[in-house]
């Protein structure tokens, strides 16, 4: 039980946290901060637990049994998940993309004077009206 305490509830305090910073955020939203920071905490806990406190095995047993492992633990988990919801808050105010399409064509029906509908892409669709309006123009005037 401890073990589920030391893992998992840090990630719902900083889920918290980011809808106190975000307050348009959606189920799916939290859904999937809290999968992310939940795995990158979880394997950085790993890796300490590994590294600094010497359990190679059994992490879940250890984290249950030994009460000072779950409060190091415990701690250690508040404050990763704290750094990587300040960087990922700033990631997200700070880093924007900007998606522009070019070369779009349109296809348009255009008339000439001899009564004949023709298909152009939009750019030659706006050289052949004028130059179609300025031949209508010349018969007109004759």
């Amino acid at each position: 039980m401890f073990a589920f305490l030391a893992l998992f509830i840090p990630s719902v305090i900083v889920i918290r946290i980011i809808g106190y910073f975000n307050k348009d955020l959606k189920i799916k939203d939290i859904i999937y901060d809290y999968i992310t920071l939940f795995f990158f905490s979880f394997i950085i806990n790993i890796i300490i637990m590994y590294n600094f406190f010497g359990v190679k095995e059994g992490i879940f047993k250890a984290l249950n049994t030994d009460i000072r492992l779950f409060v190091w633990i415990s701690l250690i988990s508040i404050i990763i998940n704290v750094i990587l919801c300040l960087i990922g808050l700033a990631v997200q105010r700070n880093i924007k993309f900007n998606i522009e399409v070019k070369n779009e064509t349109k296809t348009e029906t255009v008339s000439n004077s001899d009564n004949k509908t023709i298909k152009m892409d939009s750019k030659v669709s706006k050289k052949t009206k004028k130059t179609v309006s300025k031949a209508v123009k010349r018969d007109k005037n004759k």
